[in-house]
């Protein structure tokens, strides 16, 4: 549940497996969120509700961004051993300043999920700076794109590639 009064929240959203599913690690997708605005939130699960001892989570959203053009990047996530694709792993990705031109630092953070074959994207040029007051800028050449990948059971798994990568950015779960 979230809402903008840590009082009264009065929205409801279920993982996006489906209501009921079995995991420790949901994934959700919150959309028509207001600018800078905090929302807070507690996770309701099998019966249990974790509201941070009553203080609430808590995040705050960013202003409208406008970004000029897509960068996607791509690839895909295998299990140990390689070869078999991890279904509805949850991959993490952030911009780092590595060559102290632009926005210095790394962005935050941006996630999406696995899917049926192991495939992800995420458009970079979206991505914001860590305090979220804006779009990240970062040099084409040069900084560094970090994924990290949660597969659950399968494992985890992480790696790097410069921003100039037009490569698929593939990662085998340990």
């Amino acid at each position: 549940r979230y809402g903008t009064n840590s009082a009264v929240l009065t929205n409801l959203v279920y993982d996006i497996r489906g209501e009921g599913s079995l995991t420790t690690k949901h994934y959700i997708k919150l959309g028509g969120l207001a600018q800078n605005t905090t929302y807070y939130y507690e996770i309701v699960t099998s019966g249990s509700t974790d509201d941070n001892n009553e203080k609430h989570y808590s995040f705050k959203t960013g202003g409208a961004i406008s970004p000029i053009a897509s960068k996607i990047v791509s690839g895909k996530v295998f299990k140990k051993g390689g070869g078999i694709p991890s279904n509805d792993a949850v991959v993490y990705l952030r911009l780092k300043d590595t060559n102290a031109s632009n926005d210095s630092g790394v962005s935050a953070w941006v996630s999406t999920r696995t899917n049926s074959s192991g495939s992800w994207s995420i458009d970079i040029n979206t991505i914001r700076k860590l305090d979220g007051s804006g779009l990240f800028s970062y040099s084409i050449s040069g900084d560094t794109i970090e994924v990290v990948v949660d597969g659950n059971e399968d494992g985890r798994g992480k790696k790097t590639a410069d921003t100039s990568s037009t490569s698929s950015i593939d990662i085998t779960l340990e």
